[in-house]
């Protein structure tokens, strides 16, 4: 412990006004508190872990001398030590999670099965890789819960972690598994060692799955991971190869879209340190896209398309760029998609000459508050529309047409509760009298 305690400090003190013996100190001192604190809980008479983890924790915590979260963790600990396989001791975590409702107790034990897939264990979940490109994607798969379990060592378990993640439950679980892929693909290890003619191929595979919808994985730490490997097919070095990289980056992402959004993430990291002014240059790639099909891929459907702009749009508005910058990039942007929804007439296309007046007026505040637009001409066009809508004759009279009694009263309210949640109630007003 004092050499590995030595270590540390050296590392955290490097070049700081706290010298090492100093920090190394300090850690000890953690590393005390913490002992004590265990060699405390180890004197309570603690009960046997429960069927459901809450239960372990309105149990405890009728106990004092600690908090309840940590002695229910004590009892979760003892219980997995019995469990001799990690495989099993990861199983046993997801059905504890699998019956969990309240998300104290998820939260609680996502930090364990988290602390487990920072270790080989991933490697029995996801199974043979091919190549470490694979591996990245097997681990982002897994960390949107659409891994396929048929190639895992352990199909159960991974079915179960599959769920899960889906669902959204274990958000300290998936953080670790995104991590654990962006840190192997910032590495120097290559791509595809059976076969180096493939690294490009593998690497534009990795870079497709980092491309969510409307942004790009993990941000800014995507985007740098992204660069990193990038570098490694550049011959240059310094400033030179590092420019010659976010030029090539930008032309491998599939639109200028999402060179946008890589290149505003990118200003959020080391990178921009002193390349801040050639990722500004590169912007220029927005400014030569006057329409959407110029913008986007025209493989995309209307609705990712908007999604894939207004990404574009919220990257650069939450960027370090300069606010000139991001107020020309975002004004350009906000043009491109004001211009879809008149030339492709999308508001019309939300309407059907068979539906009734309710199904178009519901789908049309929806689509106002669906975030597929930013603020902007765009949306305020749609929500135009909305107001237009809305003070037609006898709105409220046509909106329940066909409901009766106390089923008309509910559907009108669901739409005005649907109003305000859109944020879009405070738009539909008559001078300072709001409609009814």
């Amino acid at each position: 412990m004092f050499s590995a305690t030595s270590h540390v400090a050296q590392s955290q003190s490097s070049g700081g006004a706290l010298g090492a013996k100093k920090r190394q100190k300090q850690i000890i001192e953690i590393i005390d508190q913490i002992t004590a604190q265990a060699k405390r809980a180890a004197s309570f008479k603690l009960p046997n872990l429960s069927k459901k983890f809450s239960d372990t924790l309105s149990t405890v915590s009728t106990i004092k001398g600690d908090t309840p979260e940590y002695l229910a963790m004590v009892v979760l600990s003892r219980a997995l030590q019995k469990i001799p396989s990690w495989i099993n001791k990861l199983d046993k975590l997801c059905v504890l999670v699998n019956i969990e409702k309240g998300p104290q107790s998820c939260l609680t034990l996502d930090t364990v099965i988290a602390d487990l897939l920072g270790t080989h264990l991933i490697q029995e979940l996801l199974g043979w890789q091919r190549s470490l490109g694979s591996a990245i994607i097997s681990m982002i798969d897994l960390s949107e819960g659409i891994y396929d379990i048929e190639k895992s060592n352990e199909k159960e378990v991974t079915e179960r972690l599959n769920f899960l993640m889906k669902k959204n439950i274990l958000p300290a679980s998936r953080l670790v598994l995104i991590d654990r892929a962006l840190r192997q693909l910032k590495s120097s290890a290559s791509l595809y060692k059976a076969d180096p003619s493939k690294e490009m191929e593998e690497y534009q595979r990795v870079m497709a799955q980092l491309l969510v919808p409307g942004g790009i994985l993990s941000g800014a730490e995507g985007a740098e991971a992204m660069t990193l490997r990038g570098s490694q097919f550049i011959k240059e070095g310094g400033a030179t190869g590092k420019l010659a990289v976010i030029n090539a980056t930008v032309k491998l992402l599939p639109d200028p879209a999402r060179g946008v959004m890589y290149l505003a993430k990118l200003t959020k990291t080391t990178i921009a340190d002193d390349h801040l002014a050639d990722i500004i240059k590169e912007l220029d790639v927005v400014f030569s896209a006057h329409v959407i099909d110029e913008l986007c891929r025209r493989s995309m459907s209307p609705k990712d398309r908007m999604v894939s702009a207004t990404g574009a749009f919220m990257a650069t508005t939450s960027s370090a760029l300069p606010d000139d910058v991001k107020q020309q990039v975002t004004t350009h942007i906000d043009g491109v998609l004001e211009r879809y929804l008149v030339d492709e007439s999308i508001i019309d296309r939300l309407d059907s000459p068979e539906a009734h007046l309710r199904d178009w007026a519901v789908r049309l505040v929806k689509f106002c508050g669906a975030g597929v637009l930013p603020e902007g001409k765009a949306l305020t066009l749609a929500r135009k529309r909305v107001v237009s809508l809305l003070r037609q004759p006898n709105f409220d009279a046509q909106f329940i047409d066909g409901l009766n009694g106390a089923v008309s009263d509910k559907a009108l309210r669901d739409f005005h509760k649907l109003l305000f949640q859109d944020g879009l109630a405070l738009k539909f007003c008559d001078g300072d009298k709001p409609i009814d």
